[in-house]
């Protein structure tokens, strides 16, 4: 299971390219099953300084970048609900286009998060960009091949990357992305919650219908929000137009 290559699919629904913001606050289901625990209540363990809200810390973000390469960033499997748990694949994808996204599995389904507290057994991984951003390398301390899926992969973006949960089904599986439009149905299948002080994260994925977001959840340190494309334009028209009135001022006619 273990073989060092990403894969490259096209997202069948809404084809084309995509902005990687999600629209946000979506309504998050308190009630859950008898011995699971409640994202809210996920999320005071994973932030044990308290003050981090399910509610109102959700984030629009769906992809994320690190700051300055070489970077390492280490995702920890925390907590998982999910009825397909042993089953289910967690992954990075990166790309601009449903027709070419690259796609690689991370945690496999033998990955498992402590449904008790963050401190307790869950499985980590390390991802880490060279310094041209070419090339990322998974590893981990231990369940390499079976837990973990190491090797030395292409394709992610060290600016623009999100994640992914496949699922089995009866007629093939579905895969859910952090950014909303990449879902066949279009909806919200991950939340990114962000403690505020910091710039750690909560990934929270829903593989159903019940809207509990617990079904698997990730903790990611050190990662920043992709803007929207919209904002990077925003930001480059300030830069030419502050270099156009300083011309102006330098070159008077």
């Amino acid at each position: 299971m273990c073989a060092a290559m990403a894969t490259t699919t096209a997202v069948a629904a809404h084809a084309g390219s995509f902005s990687p913001v999600n629209t946000r606050p979506v309504s998050i289901n308190p009630s859950t099953p008898a011995g699971e625990l409640s994202l809210q209540q996920i999320l005071d363990q994973m932030f044990p300084g308290g003050g981090v809200s399910a509610d109102a810390n959700q984030s629009v973000a769906g992809e994320w970048g690190v700051g300055v390469l070489p970077a390492s960033v280490i995702p920890t499997l925390s907590f998982e609900y999910a009825g397909n748990a042993s089953t289910n694949v967690l992954g990075l994808w990166s790309g601009n286009d449903t027709n070419s996204l690259t796609m690689v599995d991370l945690f496999y389904g033998s990955a498992v998060g402590s449904n008790d507290s963050p401190d307790g057994f869950v499985t980590n991984a390390s991802l880490a960009w060279n310094a041209t951003g070419s090339a990322l390398r998974i590893g981990a301390y231990d369940g390499c091949g079976t837990a973990v899926n190491c090797g030395t992969f292409s394709g992610i973006n060290p600016y623009a990357f999100g994640f992914y949960l496949r699922v089995p089904g009866a007629d093939g599986p579905t895969t859910f992305f952090t950014v909303d439009a990449l879902n066949g149905d279009g909806g919200a299948h991950a939340l990114a919650i962000r403690d505020g002080s910091t710039r750690d994260w909560a990934i929270a994925f829903e593989d159903g219908t019940d809207q509990d977001f617990n079904d698997s959840v990730l903790k990611v340190e050190s990662l920043q929000p992709v803007p929207e494309p919209g904002t990077l334009l925003l930001f480059g028209t300030g830069i030419a137009g502050g270099l156009a009135r300083l011309r102006r001022r330098t070159n008077p006619a």
